[in-house]
């Protein structure tokens, strides 16, 4: 890779990642006299909020402009979505009729601590098909989660699970027309964001705080019980040094539903 990194007339680097793998390429061009400037990750600064909710760290999107303003080029933050004009829906989806509201609800996530309570966030979507004109689309992946939702799906009115059946530019194309994106700390309330659609986004182990809001989501549709022992950990964990998740169960389906 580096012999073909050679051959490309690069007069500086901005690397975005800040990890074992990039410095490598960092070091390359470095010796070469090019001009490095790398993410900003402050991992102390981070550490710190640990516990400690009041205190936010920068969001990871603005360091990403700063390391383009490092460099001396202009990084004026101007995106609102991956979309000039409506993508087309996938086969299986029609379009939203006048006077219809589709709720997206995405309530998977890589690590436990960041999942709200199935049984409590099936009571979201209950709450939210109850009202009229609204009709709720499920996102998770293959397998157990895909289980899961369409369980839902069956036993909720106006309810349809799109778990594990479409491939993600069909997803992003769906999010597209969504009013509302309900997520975890998760890949799906980055994806939603990215298609400029507002997010409400709820949040257990990990806070805003630790600085990965979704791009040009508002911390009002945040939700954080903002408890002592918040956030816990980064990134995520499996565990919850607690045993019984409390950040998650202080927020009622009551709490969510009402956001939306």
């Amino acid at each position: 890779m580096l012999r073909q990194l050679q051959r490309l007339e690069v007069d500086a680097v901005a690397d975005l990642h800040n990890v074992l793998r990039s410095w490598i390429i960092d070091l390359f061009f470095l010796l070469k006299g090019r001009r490095v400037k790398m993410l900003q990750k402050q991992r102390l600064g981070r550490r710190h909020t640990l516990g400690t909710s009041h205190t936010e760290a920068p969001r990871f999107t603005e360091r990403y402009f700063d390391v383009f303003t490092r460099l001396g080029l202009s990084a004026p933050p101007l995106f609102t979505s991956l979309y000039d004009t409506l993508p087309p829906l996938p086969d299986g989806i029609t379009e939203k009729q006048e006077g219809e509201h589709w709720i997206g609800v995405a309530p998977f996530a890589r690590y436990q601590n960041k999942i709200y309570p199935l049984e409590k966030m099936r009571k979201v979507v209950e709450i939210v098909t109850g009202r009229p004109h609204t009709r709720v689309l499920l996102f998770g992946a293959k397998g157990d989660e895909a289980r899961v939702l369409e369980q839902w799906a069956t036993q909720i009115p106006h309810t349809e699970s799109l778990a594990g059946r479409y491939p993600l530019t069909d997803e992003l194309a769906i999010m597209t027309r969504l009013d509302t994106m309900l997520t975890m700390d998760s890949s799906n309330m980055h994806l939603a964001s990215l298609t400029g659609t507002r997010v409400v986004s709820v949040w257990g182990g990990t806070t805003p705080a630790c600085g990965f809001l979704g791009w040009q989501q508002h911390t009002e549709d945040a939700l954080c019980a903002q408890l002592p022992c918040q956030p816990c950990t980064i990134a995520g964990s499996e565990h919850c040094p607690k045993g019984d998740y409390p950040c998650m169960h202080a927020i009622s389906p009551e709490t969510i539903a009402n956001r939306l």
